[in-house]
């Protein structure tokens, strides 16, 4: 864990005749990524700019031609960017579009406050481009009232910015970093921080993030397969899985099916979780190998199943997009490979186990859910 951050703002000059045009740009150009986390609406951009009353139901262009009229008159456009490692953005909880943007309202009021904007006159606007290897956030920030301003930013500026987005992002570990002044209670400290963090299990897990590129088409299908299933959900009980009607289970392994095929690390995964059955399966009789492996692919489902079901609750399936849901799945199979993965080499492969204890112990972990993430 590295606690850092990669913080970089620049502001391009409003005296220069192309700023207004290449600032237009830029906001098309980060709001139409496809690695943008998008709304219910299929909008990137959340923020606050006075003129609009919901910047989330706004069209991303109606904002870059808002910020194109606002550079033409010469206000500074402070365009910048937040960074960090893929483990250290899951370690962190920021693994959906809400917990960047929690994040980043949290911090942008300090950014402002470094640029000299006063928290009154601050606009901005914020996308969340959900990189696999790098997830990190642009933003673009001003001052709407602004006459004057030199656009220059100073080095020690920069770090300001940085050190406060650190200071955000890491606020439990620095808290206890400030509360502990002797060096071995400090590493105590940090054990507890690690053992505590969100959705993360070092010994057998790995949090991922899946390279999405999806076609439009297939997302346009899913969406209508996320409505059909809504459809078929009872209005009452509680939205289990394992109590859903064939039909619902039918629909809900298609969809779930339709995501992985269509998704490069998620099929990897999950046929990687499989081959790690197969090998715990050389430890039984024949008779039994194919009813394993197929129980496998039933309980996969079964997590994988609960986990869609919660968007389900109060309409939530509404606010998520397709690649978030992906997101969410990918998560979960890359902690069930990364256990199953964790079970062959703590105990199948171990030399001290004798091959009945093997079996014995395979025995016993072989129907136990080992995700109780949406569940």
């Amino acid at each position: 864990m590295a606690y850092d951050v990669f913080s970089q703002v620049r502001c391009p000059s409003p005296n220069k005749k192309d700023t207004p045009i290449k600032n237009y740009k830029h906001i098309f150009y980060i709001s139409n990524r496809k690695h943008c986390l998008k709304n219910e609406y299929g909008n990137s951009l959340f923020g606050t700019i006075y003129n609009f009353d919901n910047i989330d139901n706004t069209d991303n262009s109606k904002i870059a031609n808002y910020i194109h009229e606002k550079s033409k008159s010469g206000t500074n456009i402070y365009r910048g960017i937040v960074s960090l490692a893929e483990q250290d953005a899951i370690e962190q909880g920021l693994t959906d579009r809400k917990s960047w943007e929690t994040m980043f309202i949290d911090s942008v009021s300090q950014i402002a406050k470094n640029l000299g904007i006063s928290f009154t006159n601050l606009e901005w606007v914020a996308t969340v481009h959900y990189k696999k290897g790098n997830p990190h956030l642009h933003y673009v920030i001003w001052d709407r009232e602004q006459k004057v301003k030199d656009p220059f930013i100073k080095v020690s500026t920069q770090h300001k910015i940085r050190n406060a987005l650190k200071r955000n992002i890491y606020k439990d570990y620095y808290i206890e970093m400030m509360n502990n002044k002797n060096q071995s209670k400090k590493d105590m400290r940090n054990e507890q921080i690690r053992e505590e963090f969100k959705a993360i299990d070092k010994d057998y897990c790995n949090g991922k993030i899946a390279y999405i590129n999806l076609d439009k088409e297939l997302i346009k299908e899913l969406k209508k397969d996320l409505k059909t299933i809504k459809s078929m959900l009872p209005t009452e009980g509680r939205l289990n899985y394992a109590f859903m009607p064939e039909s619902i289970k039918e629909k809900i392994d298609e969809f779930i099916d339709k995501l992985i095929e269509n998704n490069f690390d998620c099929k990897k995964s999950y046929d990687s979780y499989i081959d790690s059955w197969k090998k715990i399966t050389e430890f039984y009789e024949s008779i039994y190998k194919e009813k394993m492996l197929y129980h496998a692919d039933i309980e996969a489902h079964k997590i994988l199943g609960n986990q869609l079901l919660r968007y389900f609750r109060d309409e939530q399936y509404l606010y998520y997009s397709i690649e978030q849901i992906l997101q969410d799945l990918y998560y979960i199979l890359s902690q069930n490979e990364e256990r199953e993965k964790a079970f062959l080499q703590m105990y199948v492969f171990n030399k001290d186990l004798s091959i009945y204890a093997k079996r014995e112990y395979a025995f016993k972990q072989k129907f136990s859910n080992h995700i109780e993430r949406g569940m």
